[in-house]
């Protein structure tokens, strides 16, 4: 175990192993960011599923229906599926911002688990802490104006004003927050003509800003947790601080 801790540190010191890409900070956030506001998002007693169609596209709907795609095309229905069903909620992931001010010197030593080779090693570098700003929408789809405002009464009760979340990165545990805005306008769409098949929904859109800190260590630094200093004893009877 100890060669093997020397290889790893040496890889990464070498530049070999790049442990600021070994997982995906943004997509833990949003992970946790859904899952939060599923536990807290109610109508009529019953948590909104909020998804993101994270393909940009129609591909896990059509999936889901067993399409073939060997076959053509074929005009879509409205068959409540699961990416179509009400209430729910869409979430999109916009512009991700590095907010420069808040950036922190690059000098304040940190802990972090990297797997290799199957086994989880505990390491220890310096960080610099980046602020992030993620801009997120949300767009809530409710059968009737009851549902509106049954939804817009959970939203001030459960989410106004900050937030915050833990999720997990790395063996560490992070914090993200997020402030809905307080203005809630909702849209519907009424047509009187009587030809019209879309679906006379009414929906809610939200704009908010989760904020977070991503660590970005310093692999030249990179050194197992077994050489860590943690705490210093003083041993009275020699005179002088004895490290553990």
């Amino acid at each position: 175990m100890e060669e093997k801790t020397k290889e790893l540190q040496n890889k990464i010191v070498t530049g070999q192993i790049d442990i600021n890409n070994q997982e995906l900070f943004v997509s833990s956030l949003f992970k946790a960011l859904l899952h939060d506001l599923n536990s807290r998002v109610k109508v009529r007693r019953e948590n909104i599923t909020h998804y993101m169609l994270n393909t940009g596209d129609d591909i896990m709907y059509l999936e889901h229906k067993g399409y073939d795609h060997s076959k053509e095309p074929a005009q879509n229905t409205n068959e409540n599926y699961i990416y179509s069903k009400v209430p729910r909620c869409l979430v999109d992931l916009n512009d991700i911002e590095v907010i420069e001010d808040q950036v922190t010197n690059p000098y304040i030593r940190g802990n972090f688990e990297i797997s290799y080779d199957d086994e989880l090693y505990g390491m220890s570098a310096e960080f610099r802490r980046m602020p992030l700003k993620v801009s997120v929408d949300l767009k809530y789809y409710l059968d009737s104006f009851t549902d509106v405002l049954d939804t817009v009464q959970s939203i001030i009760s459960k989410l106004l004003f900050i937030k915050t979340f833990k999720f997990d990165y790395m063996g560490e545990t992070m914090q993200g927050s997020y402030k809905m805005p307080t203005a809630l306008p909702h849209e519907k769409n009424i047509t009187f003509d009587g030809g019209t098949t879309d679906q006379k929904l009414r929906t809610i859109s939200l704009s908010i800003e989760v904020e977070t800190n991503m660590p970005v260590y310093d692999e030249r630094t990179a050194i197992a947790l077994d050489n860590v200093i943690k705490t210093t004893v003083y041993n009275p009877e020699f005179g002088e601080e004895n490290e553990e």
